[in-house]
Order: C-alpha cells, then structure tokens, then sequence
C-alpha cells in the first residue's frame, strides 16, 4: 500500500520515530503457516557476444584460450549458455 506519488512528501514529514515506536509496539508475534503454490521458471543467456564485446573473444577458440588451465580438466567454449 503506497500513498499517491504527489503524497511523499507528507508521508515522509508524518514519520517520526514515536510514531515507528507506536506501530512495534502494537505488533503481536504469532506462528502462522504460509503455504505457496510449486512454481518454477527457466532462462537461458547466450553469452558469446557478450562476453566478446567485454573483451574476451578469445574464450572461443580452444587453441588461444587456456580455461582448460585453470580447470584443471579439458575443456572446449564455442557456444557458452548460461542457464537459470
């Protein structure tokens, strides 16, 4: 619950910290039981231009770039996605 963009500035000259000392202390402590419905989402982020235009083009050619190096195992960038 939001007051009217206009209202800001009156809102914010009615805040006091009596009035936040009043609003705690009328809070009550209770367990509740919040149940929230299965969701899930998926993204995925083609990161070769990106990470080309931010000065790592050569990430993309196994024979220039050492990731394998700093692995520690072998490895082959040519299409990185990352996926959420």
């Amino acid at each position: 619950m939001l007051p009217d963009p206009d209202a800001f500035v009156e809102v914010e000259a009615a805040v006091s910290p009596a009035l936040m000392n009043e609003v705690r202390d009328g809070f009550m402590v209770e367990d509740v039981s919040i149940l929230l419905p299965k969701f899930s989402f998926a993204s995925e982020l083609k990161l070769v231009k990106t990470l080309s235009e931010m000065g790592m083009p050569d990430l993309f050619t196994w024979t220039v770039a050492r990731v394998a190096i700093l692995l520690r195992q072998a490895v082959e960038t040519s299409h990185p996605i990352q996926t959420m």
